[in-house]
């Protein structure tokens, strides 16, 4: 049996012994994903609190982590959606690791913008994902999981927070990882 995937198993998924833990094949994400109303309105409720900037900045702890909200417009519709998160520092640089890998929508429309992206916790500040090859995302992978693993749906990801860091090289391709860029650093500009 191969450890979970949500798009069902791939040669490159290590065995689940290799992990420490048996997992089981279940539907895709974007089945598993779609939220009933009371989590609607959890969502709405946090997005509130992480937007006004009632929560911390950053929450002790090794990696250091913090919640910020991405407003990015829709890639069809160009309404603005809004999405909070959870960055992961990595070696003094912030990161944002797509919960649903691939199947968030947020990941889709930053693409679509060129990774342009305003981020409020507070206040606005203009920001600039600039997502990481595959090879490269593997520890901050990792490191974002070790904190966020209780908070983080273990059918997600399909691995146990603890896991080496081989494991999450072979579920890397399907989890985007994006440096955040302070817009002042590039010259990004609305346009």
């Amino acid at each position: 049996m191969t450890a979970f995937s949500p798009f069902g198993p791939t040669p490159r998924d290590p065995p689940a012994a290799e992990c420490g833990r048996r997992y089981r094949t279940i539907a895709s994400l974007r089945e598993k994903r779609k939220s009933n109303r009371y989590e609607r309105i959890v969502n709405r409720l946090w997005y509130r609190v992480v937007a006004w900037g009632l929560v911390p900045r950053r929450w002790p702890g090794v990696p250091v982590i913090g919640s910020t909200t991405i407003e990015v417009p829709g890639r069809k519709s160009g309404v603005m959606r809004r999405i909070p998160v959870t960055w992961v520092e990595f070696e003094g640089q912030p990161y944002l690791v797509a919960m649903l890998g691939e199947e968030s929508d947020w990941v889709h429309n930053a693409r679509a913008t060129g990774g342009k992206v305003v981020l409020k916790r507070g206040r606005r500040r203009k920001a600039l994902l600039e997502e990481l090859p595959v090879e490269q995302r593997a520890p901050i992978l990792r490191a974002w999981y070790k904190r966020t693993g209780r908070s983080t749906p273990k059918n997600y990801i399909g691995l146990p927070p603890g896991a080496p860091l081989e494991a999450f090289e072979k579920i890397a391709p399907r989890w985007p990882v994006f440096r955040i860029t302070p817009a002042s650093a590039v010259g990004y500009r609305s346009s």
